[in-house]
């Protein structure tokens, strides 16, 4: 998993290095770009702390579900593993979304930020949209393809219908 941000990281270097498209902007080791660190990684660590706070939560409760019977232990991993599979979906376009909120922030160009944001509420609820209408209309199919024992099938469809009341949220 480290072996990915550590190649877009170098990618992104080699990139600003040699094409150099807004030389200004380039002052890794000097004077200036040191003083803004602080500010900079405390921001970064307090948006990092909401998803590693997520991933943690995630890790203590595939800890309690060791204490779990057979059907609610098969349900339990069913479930997260469709949950995931409809997480990434809001979180794929959301991440993108932030560069080109950041671009139109830093151009300073509010009618830019508008646009960026209108249109992603708008493919944003499309996108969500469209996945709850498939979860919904597949949802034994999915189900089934991760249990096929009935008492953990059953289990599994009562936890998605749950899911799928609070997964608008994921949208935003």
């Amino acid at each position: 998993m480290t072996i990915m941000p550590l190649t877009g990281a170098l990618s992104l270097y080699a990139y600003i290095h040699f094409k150099n498209p807004y030389p200004d902007t380039w002052f890794p080791f000097e004077e200036e770009s040191k003083e803004e660190i602080w500010p900079t990684m405390k921001s970064l660590g307090e948006i990092g702390c909401m998803i590693y706070f997520e991933l943690f939560v995630y890790n203590v409760m595939l800890v309690f579900a060791g204490v779990l019977d057979k059907n609610n232990m098969v349900a339990y991993l069913a479930f997260t593993a469709i949950d995931a599979l409809f997480y990434v979906i809001p979180m794929g376009y959301s991440l993108p979304l932030t560069s080109f909120i950041g671009v139109a922030v830093g151009e300073g160009n509010v009618e830019k930020l508008k646009v960026v944001i209108v249109s992603a509420f708008v493919f944003g609820l499309a996108v969500e949209g469209f996945t709850m209408l498939i979860f919904w209309l597949f949802l034994t199919p999915i189900a089934t393809f991760h249990t096929d024992e009935p008492e953990a099938l059953e289990l599994v469809k009562a936890l998605c219908r749950f899911y799928f009341v609070i997964m608008p949220a994921d949208f935003f």
